[in-house]
């Protein structure tokens, strides 16, 4: 009798905890992120590389978890995935409040920002804020860059019209088209992009917001106990020489932001 309750509790186990068995039995994990560079991209001879592959991925080894990679070039699409729950982490995010409902964040990892770009006869007029009253604008959205063009927006008068993209290489070719006079992104992307591209579009001086960039985790997948012990992991990773060689190479500006 003993041993039937035995294997019957066992039984349970596997078929109504299957997420918590396999995850001691495999300690797998993936991460799933939209492919912006310098932050997450394809690479032609590597593969999927950028500052956030190599941190999650010396992350990853630090804590012995079997860690998968994929990228998603559709900005919404990831994040869906991450907040219902169909992936473990993703990444490059900003901290929004309403994210943390289904989000574990990490330590703040790079200070970034967004600007405005355009083509140059564009560019020009633009003096202050109050020259974009009226313009169309194209913006990843919706993202943490669509809530900062949206504050923006309230000090015009809610004048910016906005033209919703999916991805950067969209917005780049929407603005380089002329298909709308300027675009409002992330500006480590949009340097990279441009440059790589010889795009003939240009920053409008000294408009934007800056930002801090974290990894996310569900918290559907992710225990708080080891949501932990990978904080934990980062917070010391971002103190290392791996760290700041990886932000030499990206061309990126570590985060100062004391963690929580």
């Amino acid at each position: 009798m003993k041993s039937c309750f035995i294997f019957l509790t066992f039984f349970c186990v596997i078929i109504f905890c299957p997420k918590g068995f396999s995850e001691v039995k495999t300690n797998e994990f993936e991460f799933v992120g939209y492919e912006v560079e310098p932050f997450y991209f394809k690479s032609g001879t590597e593969g999927i590389t950028g500052a956030y592959f190599e941190i999650m991925t010396e992350t990853c080894k630090h804590l012995q978890m079997r860690c998968k990679f994929r990228i998603i070039t559709n900005f919404r699409e990831v994040f869906k995935l991450v907040r219902d729950g169909k992936v473990d982490s993703s990444g490059p995010y900003a901290f929004i409040q309403p994210r943390e409902q289904a989000l574990y964040f990490s330590p703040p990892l790079f200070k970034t920002g967004y600007g405005f770009y355009g083509l140059k006869k564009n560019v020009t007029p633009i003096k202050s804020l109050n020259d974009l009253r009226g313009l169309s604008i194209g913006v990843l959205y919706p993202s943490n860059t669509s809530l900062s063009l949206t504050r923006i927006n309230e000090f015009v008068d809610g004048k910016i019209k906005f033209v919703p993209e999916t991805s950067v290489p969209k917005l780049l070719q929407g603005a380089e088209h002329n298909n709308y006079p300027l675009i409002y992104l992330n500006t480590d992307a949009a340097r990279v992009q441009i440059a790589k591209r010889h795009s003939p579009l240009e920053q409008v001086p000294k408009l934007g917001e800056t930002a801090e960039y974290y990894i996310v985790f569900s918290k559907q997948l992710v225990t708080p106990e080891r949501f932990e012990k990978i904080k934990k992991a980062l917070e010391e990773l971002r103190g290392s020489i791996f760290f700041q060689e990886v932000a030499k190479k990206y061309q990126l500006q570590p985060s100062d932001e004391k963690t929580n």
